[in-house]
């Protein structure tokens, strides 16, 4: 909406003779224009004190050689002028509770050092971009740069693109409180003055000063690394605290990088040549003569070798006999390989 529009609004409501459609386009723009909301305390202001000046006006000292003449009934215009008032009056109530919160923020005399500044990217706080942000807002980067922002209590915060988060001020004992809900970055807390906490749907970080960064990689997932300093990690009544050159993945979706796919355990087959029952090892004849030991332990990797014989499950004493055909499908632990399946034939060399 134009300057000049808005003025025209401006007038018509300070005249008293706004109508209901210039109303609405006035606390339209009143919700979502800095600058109109600014133009109009500045006519307020200016018109109470005019009133104020009006009423205050000294009167003259001399008496009167007269007395003085009764007071006339008011005049239509006068009484239209009252009328006017009071319309006026009841039209700065009904638009001070259209605009709520974004109307106090500028209707009062606010400490500057409420404010968070934008040094650089571009943040918008109700679809519009500020340079200046109240606590309470909500905020979005957009762009493809990150946003730098001091926060009141004196920390910077550099939040990647796509980022969302509540400034949350002063709450529960802490300096500053953030309310992440999409995206991240690194923040630079000084040390003093009480705690700095993000919360987020997978968990609240405390600290007391540090830098570190946070990166909310699912509604249920946070990253947290910590460059200097040391913070907290709350979730459901458990914390963990990361040290100076740590990183973890809270939450049940943590990332993980591609692993490749496990290589096929070596299957060998070839004959039975010699046997130590006490030791649970065998060795088994291949191709070319080549001879391969191989150990069956009790539980290798916490589950017992699975040993057939002619296609039924047996025992290593049973199964293990030498001069029997075997084909052994084996785990490599160090230097050494642990059958983890023995399958065994009665047929003889």
């Amino acid at each position: 909406m134009s300057p000049d529009h808005i003025d025209q609004l401006l007038d018509a409501y300070l005249l008293g003779e706004i109508s209901l459609e210039q109303t609405a386009q006035l606390q339209e723009a009143l919700k979502s224009d800095a600058a109109a909301r600014r133009r109009f305390v500045l006519r307020i202001f200016i018109e109470t004190g005019l009133h104020h000046l009006a009423r205050t006006e000294p009167a003259t000292l001399t008496p009167s050689p007269h007395p003085a003449p009764q007071a006339a009934p008011p005049s239509p215009a006068a009484t239209r002028r009252a009328s006017g008032s009071r319309r006026r009056l009841a039209l700065a109530a009904t638009i001070l509770l259209a605009i709520g919160a974004a109307a106090a923020l500028y209707f009062t005399r606010r400490d500057p050092g409420d404010l968070a500044r934008v040094a650089s990217g571009t943040v918008l706080v109700d679809g519009h971009s500020r340079d200046r942000i109240a606590q309470g807002s909500t905020l979005s980067v957009t762009g493809s740069t990150p946003a730098v922002i001091h926060l009141p209590d004196g920390s910077i915060a550099t939040l990647d693109p796509a980022t969302q988060l509540t400034l949350g001020g002063r709450a529960d004992g802490a300096r500053q409180v953030l309310h992440l809900t999409v995206g991240g970055g690194q923040f630079q807390v000084p040390r003093g003055g009480g705690q700095f906490r993000i919360d987020t749907p997978a968990g609240s970080v405390t600290v007391l000063g540090t830098q570190f960064t946070t990166v909310l990689r699912s509604p249920r997932s946070l990253f947290v690394a910590v460059t200097d300093g040391s913070v907290r990690f709350d979730r459901d009544g458990n914390a963990v605290t990361l040290a100076a050159g740590q990183s973890a993945t809270f939450g049940p979706d943590p990332d993980r990088p591609p692993t490749r796919p496990a290589a096929p355990a070596p299957v060998e087959t070839g004959w039975i040549s010699s046997v130590d029952p006490a030791a649970a090892r065998f060795v088994l004849s291949g191709r070319n003569e080549s001879q391969t030991t191989f150990n069956v332990p009790s539980k290798p990797d916490d589950r017992e070798a699975d040993i057939f014989l002619d296609g039924k499950k047996t025992s290593f004493q049973v199964a293990i006999q030498p001069g029997r055909k075997a084909t052994v499908t084996s785990l490599k632990r160090g230097d050494d390989l642990w059958v983890s399946k023995v399958e065994v034939t009665s047929e003889a060399k």
